[in-house]
């Protein structure tokens, strides 16, 4: 196993947002306003629509925003490696993707040989634990839900707004927990933690 400074690595995430979140909100209001608009709000049983997002990190503030297509398979995160990933990779960069189908298929394998991408080769598959960008998709999460919008564009504005005003001292600092992270996870054998 290969040890390097988490400094160098840029993580690497998909997440969805909705444009109706499936939160319960809570209204405060008179009884007798119950069924006005303003304190109603829409639900969906089953396919509201949603955005799916790539965001890439790194400890100096430097960060991706992407809109994806709605399914992301091996051509379209290579297209995203390579249209995006440039603009923050360096000479001391790892990356860092999780066990996707999409990050571990053969194809992508060699796409990132061929590139001479450094990147992490044994991460665990859904490891939130070990992800700080799933910190930044939380914030970004909340900070989206405060916000409503009515249309998937407007949802994708106020996205990419909210996302580039997260403070780069934030993305400093859970850097700065990764170690403790990793430390805390080993003792616990794996298990869940709470980061």
């Amino acid at each position: 196993m290969t040890i390097f400074p988490s400094s160098s690595v840029i993580f690497t995430n998909e997440m969805r947002i909705e444009l109706y979140g499936s939160r319960r909100a809570y209204v405060r209001r008179k009884v007798s306003m119950r069924y006005r608009n303003e304190y109603v709000c829409k639900t969906f049983k089953f396919g509201c629509r949603s955005l799916l997002l790539w965001g890439a990190i790194k400890e100096d503030g430097s960060r991706i925003l992407l809109r994806c297509s709605s399914v992301m398979n091996s051509s379209a995160y290579q297209s995203i490696l390579d249209e995006e990933l440039r603009d923050i990779y360096g000479r001391d960069s790892v990356l860092m993707h999780d066990g996707a189908p999409c990050h571990r298929s053969v194809s992508t394998q060699l796409y990132l040989e061929r590139k001479k991408i450094c990147y992490i080769s044994d991460w665990p598959p859904q490891s939130p634990d070990f992800n700080i960008i799933e910190n930044m998709w939380s914030v970004l999460k909340r900070n989206v839900a405060k916000r409503f919008s009515h249309t998937i564009e407007e949802l994708w504005e106020v996205a990419t707004k909210e996302w580039y005003r997260i403070d780069d001292v934030y993305i400093k600092n859970v850097y700065v927990s990764f170690p403790r992270r990793l430390d805390v996870v080993r003792k616990l054998h794996g298990a869940h933690s709470k980061y």
